[in-house]
C-alpha cells in the first residue's frame, strides 16, 4: 500500500493440507504494526490445536506517499531585504499532520548581481517521495537611487555613496 492510504486486505495460500470452514476463523493472519512507509512481516497463528501450521512470513510494504511541489517565484531589488521563500503542494496530500521538512535555498542574496537566480527544495520525510518544480528569484535593478551630478554623491536605500562621475573624452 501507500503511505497515509488504508492497508490492503492480507491473503494467504494453503500449500498443504486443508482447513475446515468450521475452523476458519480460528486462523489469524496479520501484519506487524506500524504506519510509516517501510516493509513489515506478514503472520500467521492458528488457535485451533487440530492443526500444525507452518508458516512462511510473508513481506508487506507501505510505499512512501508521492507529493508535487511547485516553488512559488519571488522578486526583490538589489540591496533590498529578500522575501520569504514559499512553496505550494500541487499534487498528493500530507498526512497525519506530518512535517515535510521542506527546505528552500538559493544562491541569490540582496547584494547579488541583478539576474534570476533559481530556487531549489529539498525534504527530510521518509514516508514521501517529494518532487519540485523549481522556482526562480529575481534581483531587479534598484529603481529608488537619488544622484546628484555635481558633487557624485548616490543615495540609495537611505545609504550615501560616492561615484566619480568624470567623463573621459
Amino acid at each position: 500500500s501507500v503511505y497515509g492510504n488504508v492497508d490492503t486486505p492480507l491473503e494467504y495460500v494453503l500449500t498443504y493440507g486443508e482447513i475446515l470452514d468450521a475452523d476458519l476463523s480460528k486462523l489469524q493472519i496479520y501484519r506487524e504494526s506500524g504506519t510509516a512507509a517501510g516493509d513489515y512481516a506478514i503472520l500467521a497463528n492458528m488457535s485451533s490445536k487440530n492443526y500444525k501450521l507452518s508458516v512462511k512470513t510473508g513481506i508487506y510494504s507501505i510505499k512512501p506517499a508521492p507529493i508535487g511541489i511547485t516553488i512559488l517565484d519571488k522578486s526583490s531589488e538589489y540591496g533590498a531585504a529578500m522575501q520569504t521563500l514559499e512553496y505550494s503542494i500541487t499534487s498528493g496530500a500530507v498526512y497525519y499532520n506530518d512535517n515535510l521538512g521542506v527546505v528552500l535555498h538559493t544562491t541569490a542574496t540582496n547584494q547579488s548581481e541583478p539576474g534570476t537566480y533559481t530556487i531549489e527544495g529539498a525534504f527530510n520525510n521518509p514516508n514521501y517521495v517529494i518532487t519540485f518544480d523549481v522556482g526562480t528569484y529575481t534581483i531587479t535593478t534598484p529603481t529608488n537611487a537619488l544622484i546628484d551630478m555635481d558633487t557624485g554623491v548616490v543615495v540609495y536605500l537611505d545609504q550615501q555613496y560616492s561615484a566619480d562621475l568624470s567623463l573621459n573624452v
